[in-house]
């Protein structure tokens, strides 16, 4: 099952099963999973109140996708509302000033509120549905995310990640199989995620190693740090250059072993 207990709003809002208990309140089955959900988690409650509120804002229909000619029309707009502002006339000029800025600002203001709007609902209609990369069964592979990371994939792995991705929300990938993550820096408000069915790894301008087995999750970090999120468990667990550690359920067990032999030791 997906990590959700430790689920970011944008990422509920994302996820198919979420959208569709929301779309199509009227399946049983569906519903019944997000209320036992709900109940067991309940600090997950504000979470699912504002992904709720993303999905319902974002499922109005948009008239097609936004191509290159849809924006160029929505900043002629926004210029034409900037050259109106010519036609301001002060009833005093030594308040002109002061009232052309006042009209301005409120709007660049309403102007950057449609392209926040207009971006958020594009970016939520192409996510929709998640990419998949797989893995051979012999040969690793290189994958470039959307914001410029990357992740080497081991063989036999996947990753699944929105194709869009904005720097107000969090960056997110799933992951089975086992990977090495070189996350590209971003503004303290973005986060970057890795799940698996154990954890959730954040990092910000971060090289560290995530491997998935059966009995548990194993994490390396090289460079910067982490902070990990156990499922079903409210607790974070912070990383620092050098440290390796296990997780099964609720269980942290650190691992001496360096990130080139923690990946060594589950090739084996």
């Amino acid at each position: 099952m997906k990590p959700y207990a430790t689920y970011a709003a944008e990422e509920f809002a994302l996820d198919d099963m979420f959208m569709r208990w929301i779309q199509h309140p009227e399946d049983d089955e569906v519903d019944l999973f997000w209320q036992n959900f709900t109940r067991q988690h309940p600090y997950q409650q504000p979470v699912i109140a504002e992904a709720r509120r993303l999905v319902i804002e974002c499922s109005v229909p948009m008239p097609g996708a936004l191509t290159h000619d849809d924006m160029s029309n929505v900043w002629q707009r926004i210029r034409v509302s900037l050259q109106e502002l010519d036609e301001i006339r002060p009833l005093q000029p030594n308040v002109k000033t002061v009232v052309g800025w006042w009209y301005f600002g409120r709007t660049v203001a309403a102007a950057l509120g449609l392209l926040l709007f207009v971006a958020w609902g594009f970016w939520i209609s192409q996510s929709e549905h998640l990419k998949t990369i797989r893995s051979g069964s012999a040969e690793g592979r290189v994958v470039r995310l959307p914001d410029g990371s990357q992740a080497h994939l081991q063989p036999n792995s996947q990753l699944e990640f929105a194709q869009q991705w904005v720097d107000e929300t969090p960056h997110a990938v799933w992951l089975q199989g086992e990977a090495r993550f070189s996350v590209v820096r971003r503004p303290k408000t973005t986060t970057f995620r890795v799940h698996t069915s154990d954890v959730t790894v954040e990092a910000t301008g971060t090289e560290f190693w995530v491997g998935q087995q059966a009995e548990g999750t194993r994490i390396g970090l090289q460079a910067g740090n982490l902070t990990l999120l156990l499922n079903d468990d409210e607790r974070r667990v912070t990383m620092n250059p050098g440290d390796s550690l296990e997780v099964r359920g609720k269980l942290v067990f650190p691992l001496k072993l360096s990130v080139g032999q923690l990946n060594k030791s589950v090739k084996r």
